[in-house]
Formats: structure tokens, C-alpha cells, sequence
């Protein structure tokens, strides 16, 4: 009997084991923000390495076609026929995606029913892993004069040309090549790397603006679409835009001298991401960069334009 006594165990009472559970819990909340930010460099990593991929298919475009591939296409045939779209269908072939580049009917826009099957394809490639958009969009509204195709579908894509600056203080003119982008081009019907008088290492090419076509504001979502490109998001769609700068409100559009938000401003007229404190963007020369949010507008225009003559270092960016 005494035997018994002793080998009896007492249990836990009731403030042992709320003891027990509250160290728990501080340990999963100090181990969360860990696990979290190990998972957005993960993501940030394949973002990285997506947009790596595109610009080295951009440059082998470029060394096949002695052209880079510009801002948007307009193809014909000898009927006439004509087809919008953007540079990502060019890129497949570099992608090792020409199969589904052969799917694709390029006396059609991307919108047409004729080209569902290509333009409904996910490609990871062109997705951030960080984005929480879904990669598949199906309803697509009015495109200037037509539409719109509510029972169509278009995969997203996160991944921009970046055409140039546009805003109401720009001198020169926006028609003019020195505050465009390396992808774009005003005095020959398409861009060549001759045009790079900045340096293709000083030069951004593509980058990232994500969540479309929801409008995201400074990390809130603001609105399901954008009138301004509601039709937007798609890969295959024109996937350019002109950057401009915004107050510190993120979406109020300068008007009289230079904005001091450039970055991550809105998803609109600019680069944007989900990656904290800044975005991923490809140079000229098929390196990846990540641009600050704090990054001064003087060095955004820099970067984005072509033929400016302006001189940077990396740390200036």
C-alpha cells in the first residue's frame, strides 16, 4: 500500500497548466513573424528569379531579331487584319513555352475568342508568388471600343514594361526618346539596344505591378477594377505603362513639379508589389534590382529612361 502511495504522480493544477499554455503562446507569437518573413523571402526569391527569366528572354528576342521586344504589338496580314497585344506572347519561344506560342493567332487580339486557349494558360513565370490575386480571371470589361467579354478568361500577369515617365512637368515632351524606356521607341518603328545610350546596366526594363486588375493603394486594396485599366492584368494583354508620381497619398497625380511617391505608390500608373518596402525590377543588361519605396524621384526618372545621360552609381539605387 505504502508502495503505491509513493509511485502516485500529482497532477497539474489549473495555474501550472495556464503557466504552461501562455508560454506557448508567446512562443508561436515570436516564431510566427519568423516563419512569415522566411516565407516572403522565399517568394521574393522566385519573383526575383521570374523576372531574371524575362529579361534574359528579352535579350535572346532581341539577339534573334536584332530588335527588342517594344511596349505593345499591332500585327497585320495581307487582308488587313490587325491584332493588339503585348510583349509576353513574343517571349514564349525564350521561355520554352513554344508550343503554346504556336496556339496563338497573331491576326488576333488577345481578347478574341479565337485565342482563349492561349491567353487562359497560367504561367507561373509571369506571376509574384507574393500577389494575392487569383491567377485567373474570367469576365473581362470594355476594351476602348469593344466589349465587353464577360464570358472570357485571361491568366494574370505581374510583370510590366516600364515605358518611360509621363507626368505634367515633363521637359522634354513625353514623344520624345529621351524620357523613354528601353522597350519603347519613337524614331524606329521598334527599339534596338543602340538606342541605350544610358547603359543597359543603368536602364530598367520590366518590373513588377502586381494585383491587377484590382486597384491597390499604398498596401490597401481600394476597388475590385480600375477604369483605368479594368480590361487589364492579363500577360498577354499590352502589359506597359507610363510611370508617373503621386503625392504622399499614394494616388493623387502631380501635376506641378516632381511627386515624392514612386514606389509602391498604387498599381496604377506605377511599379507596385506585395515584397515589404520596395519592388523587383529587371535592367538592360539581365540584372535584377530591388528599388527602394525611399527611392528619390530624380534617380526613379534616371532609371527609367534611356537616352538622359544621366550618371549612377548602385548606391544610389
Amino acid at each position: 500500500m505504502k508502495h503505491r502511495e509513493r509511485a502516485r504522480r500529482p497532477a497539474f493544477t489549473l495555474i501550472e497548466l495556464l503557466v504552461v499554455i501562455a508560454i506557448i503562446g508567446t512562443l508561436v507569437a515570436l516564431l510566427l513573424p519568423a516563419v512569415q518573413a522566411a516565407r516572403e523571402t522565399a517568394r521574393r526569391t522566385q519573383c526575383t528569379n521570374n523576372l531574371k527569366q524575362i529579361g534574359v528572354a528579352a535579350l535572346n528576342f532581341e539577339n534573334t531579331n536584332n530588335y527588342l521586344p517594344n511596349g505593345w504589338y499591332v500585327p497585320g496580314d495581307s487582308t488587313g487584319a490587325q491584332g493588339y497585344g503585348g510583349y509576353c506572347t513574343r517571349l514564349l519561344p525564350f521561355l520554352e513555352q513554344a508550343p503554346l506560342y504556336n496556339t496563338y493567332n497573331w491576326n488576333m487580339s488577345w481578347w478574341d475568342l479565337e485565342n482563349q486557349t492561349t491567353v487562359q494558360t497560367k504561367l507561373s513565370t509571369f506571376l509574384c508568388p507574393s500577389s494575392p490575386v487569383p491567377p485567373v480571371r474570367t469576365g473581362l470589361a470594355a476594351i476602348t471600343s469593344v466589349g465587353p467579354f464577360p464570358d472570357r478568361s485571361m491568366a494574370i500577369g505581374d510583370y510590366i514594361i516600364l515605358r518611360g515617365y509621363l507626368d505634367y512637368f515633363t521637359i522634354p515632351a513625353p514623344s520624345d526618346n529621351r524620357v523613354l524606356g528601353m522597350l519603347m521607341s519613337i524614331d524606329t518603328g521598334q527599339p534596338v539596344l543602340s538606342q541605350v545610350l544610358d547603359g543597359t546596366s543603368q536602364t530598367a526594363m520590366i518590373g513588377e505591378r502586381a494585383a491587377r486588375p484590382q486597384y491597390w493603394v499604398k498596401g490597401q486594396k481600394v476597388a475590385d477594377t480600375n477604369s483605368y485599366f479594368s480590361f487589364d492584368g492579363g500577360w498577354a494583354s499590352y502589359q506597359s505603362v507610363w510611370l508617373r508620381t503621386f503625392l504622399a497619398d499614394g494616388q493623387t497625380i502631380v501635376t506641378s513639379g516632381l511627386g515624392p511617391c514612386v514606389i509602391d505608390c498604387n498599381n496604377g500608373y506605377g511599379v507596385y508589389s506585395f515584397h515589404p518596402q520596395g519592388v523587383n525590377v529587371v535592367f538592360g543588361d539581365g540584372s535584377v534590382h530591388f528599388l527602394k519605396d525611399s527611392l528619390s524621384t530624380p534617380v526613379y526618372y534616371a532609371l527609367l529612361t534611356k537616352q538622359r545621360g544621366e550618371v549612377l552609381s548602385a548606391s544610389d539605387y
